[in-house]
């Protein structure tokens, strides 16, 4: 996967998440559930409050299970989410998924940054590569979805995006094994 393989995958899968697909949910909710702008903007801003508790689950997934696994695990939960969100037909349950789309969107970030600390350890300048890529991956993803939107529609182009989440399946499943401490069972 190269030097910068793995984070970047992860970094990019997170910021496609969050910068490509969460940032189109009060679009999608003028344009598809003809909620008024402002009804569309608090569910974003529902998703965004949900997402802070969403970064401590992250974070308890990276100590159970591995940053990685976590990622993969995440991932695989955002199609399902995302799916929901811009297919289902009714507005209540696409707006309960497009919250718990940018939850989940949070908590890739976590995950992104302990796979690049891992890999890279305290080479800053690699460190600083990696997030510049992964700003370049969220500007470039909420572009092509915009595009595609205006191409093929809205839904479909949000489709597809949440369909190339699956591109967190490229990361092997390798961990560093958690640490004892957050395996092991408290005492009794």
């Amino acid at each position: 996967a190269g030097l910068l393989g793995a984070p970047v995958l992860v970094g990019g899968v997170a910021a496609l998440a969050q910068f490509g697909l969460v940032a189109f949910v009060p679009l999608f909710g003028v344009e598809e559930w003809s909620l008024a702008a402002a009804a569309a903007a608090l569910v974003l801003f529902i998703g965004r409050l949900v997402s802070i508790p969403g970064k401590a689950v992250g974070g308890w997934m990276i100590d159970r299970y591995g940053a990685k696994t976590s990622a993969r695990m995440t991932g695989g939960a955002l199609i399902v989410i995302g799916l929901v969100w811009v297919l289902s037909p009714i507005v209540a349950v696409g707006a309960l998924a497009a919250v718990l789309m940018a939850a989940g969107a949070g908590a890739m970030f976590p995950m992104a940054n302990v796979v690049a600390v891992d890999r890279f350890g305290d080479l800053g300048g690699l460190l600083g590569v990696f997030r510049a890529l992964q700003m370049v991956v969220a500007g470039v993803s909420a572009w092509l979805i915009g595009v595609l939107a205006d191409g093929f529609g809205l839904t479909g182009a949000l489709v597809v995006g949440i369909l190339l989440l699956g591109a967190i399946f490229l990361v092997p499943p390798t961990d560093r094994a958690p640490s004892a401490s957050t395996t092991s069972e408290a005492p009794t």
